[in-house]
C-alpha cells in the first residue's frame, strides 16, 4: 500500500503544483486511497492520527537540527496529538476527503498499478536457476576429504565399501554447498535489488518507465553491489534500450549517493565500478546500432542502384543470328 500511494502521490503532483495543494494532506489522501486499493482500508481517524504525529515530530525535528526554512522558523509547531473531537481534526478530515475525490479525478481512476517487486524477485530466481549469475569471486564451498592411506591392512571389500562412501559423502557434501551459494547469491541479490527498488519510489521513475523496465535497473544495480558477474544485456534483455536502462540506473546511483552524503572509499569505488559497467554497456550498444545502421545503409543503396540492363549492342549481336536465319530461309 505505500508504494501505490507514492505513485499515486506522483502522478498527482505531475498535474498539479505544490503551491496549490498541501503536500501533506494530500500524502495522507493518497495514503487513504491507496489502502483501499490494496483491500487493506484503514479508518481515516486512525491515519489522520498517526500522519499528524509523524509531521509534527518532523517539524520538531526539523527545527532543533536549524534545517526549516526561515517561513516556517516563526510558525508554531502543531501538538503531537489531535483530538478526534476538536474543531480542526474535522476540518484537516473534510479537506483530505475532498482530496480523495481530486486525486481519483487526476489519476483518472487508474487503480491498478505494477510495482518492480514481483519482477525482480522472479528475475533473479529464474537467473539463478538458469546459472546465469555467479559470484565474481567464486567462493563457492568446497569439500575434497583428506585420503586415507593407512589401508594396507584391510581388506578389499571394505576399501570399496569406503570409498564408495566417500564419494557418497563428497556428492551430498557438494550439492550442500553449492545449494548454499545458490541461497545466498538468492538472499543478497534480492535483499539489495528489493534496496533499489524502495530508493526508486522517492524519483519520478515510476511515471517515468514501466515497473518491468524499473526491475531490470534494480537487478542489475544489486548484482553490482552484491559482487556478481553475468551477461547484463542477454540476461535483462535490454540491448534494444540500454539508453533507457542507464538513465534508470543513473537516477538510482545520483540518488543514494545524495543520501549517503560522504562515502567511504569502498562505497566511492563501488560506485566507480557501477558507472563504469554502464558506460560499457552503452559503448556496445554504439557499436552495435552502427554495424545495423551500416547494414541498412548498404541494403538501401543495393535496392536504389539495381542491376543494368543489357547494352543495344549486346541486344544487336544476340538478335543477329535470329535475321541471319530468316535471311536463309528466305533464300531457300
Amino acid at each position: 500500500a505505500t508504494a501505490t500511494a507514492l505513485v499515486f502521490f506522483h502522478r498527482f503532483y505531475a498535474k498539479h503544483s505544490f503551491g496549490k495543494h498541501d503536500r501533506f494532506e494530500v500524502a495522507v489522501a493518497c495514503i487513504l486511497l491507496a489502502a483501499k486499493t490494496e483491500e487493506a482500508p484503514r479508518k481515516v481517524v486512525a491515519v489522520l492520527s498517526e500522519c499528524h504525529k509523524l509531521r509534527s515530530r518532523a517539524m520538531r525535528m526539523s527545527r532543533e537540527n536549524g534545517n526549516s526554512p526561515a517561513s516556517s522558523s516563526t510558525s508554531p509547531v502543531p501538538p503531537t496529538v489531535l483530538e478526534p473531537k476538536s474543531e480542526e481534526f474535522n476540518k484537516l478530515k473534510e479537506r483530505v476527503l475532498l482530496l480523495e475525490r481530486v486525486v481519483l479525478h487526476t489519476i483518472g481512476f487508474e487503480l491498478s498499478v505494477d510495482h518492480p517487486y514481483k519482477f525482480i524477485v522472479d528475475r533473479i530466481k529464474s537467473m539463478i536457476q538458469r546459472k546465469q549469475i555467479e559470484f565474481i569471486d567464486n567462493d563457492v564451498a568446497t569439500y575434497s576429504p583428506n585420503p586415507n592411506t593407512n589401508n594396507k591392512g584391510k581388506s578389499s571389500s571394505s576399501s570399496n565399501n569406503s570409498s564408495s562412501n566417500s564419494k557418497n559423502n563428497n556428492s551430498a557434501a557438494s550439492n550442500t554447498a553449492s545449494q548454499s551459494v545458490r541461497d545466498r547469491l538468492m538472499n543478497e541479490v534480492v535483499q539489495y535489488a528489493m534496496s533499489f527498488a524502495n530508493d526508486s519510489f522517492q524519483t519520478s521513475l515510476c511515471i517515468q518507465f514501466p515497473a518491468d523496465r524499473i526491475s531490470k535497473a534494480c537487478v542489475f544495480l544489486g548484482g553490482q553491489v552484491a559482487k556478481t558477474t553475468a551477461d547484463w544485456p542477454t540476461v535483462l534483455e535490454i540491448a534494444d534500450d540500454i539508453e533507457g536502462f542507464a538513465s534508470i540506473c543513473v537516477q538510482l546511483l545520483d540518488l543514494v549517493s545524495e543520501k549517503k552524503g560522504k562515502m567511504n572509499e569502498n562505497n566511492k569505488a563501488a560506485f566507480r565500478v557501477m558507472r563504469n559497467e554502464l558506460e560499457k554497456l552503452r559503448v556496445a550498444n554504439s557499436k552495435r546500432s552502427a554495424a545495423n545502421n551500416n547494414k541498412i545503409e548498404a541494403a538501401s543503396q543495393k535496392s536504389r542502384n539495381p542491376r543494368p540492363p543489357p547494352t543495344s549492342s549486346s541486344s544487336s549481336r544476340q538478335a543477329s543470328p535470329k535475321r541471319q536465319r530468316t535471311n536463309a530461309t528466305v533464300k531457300k
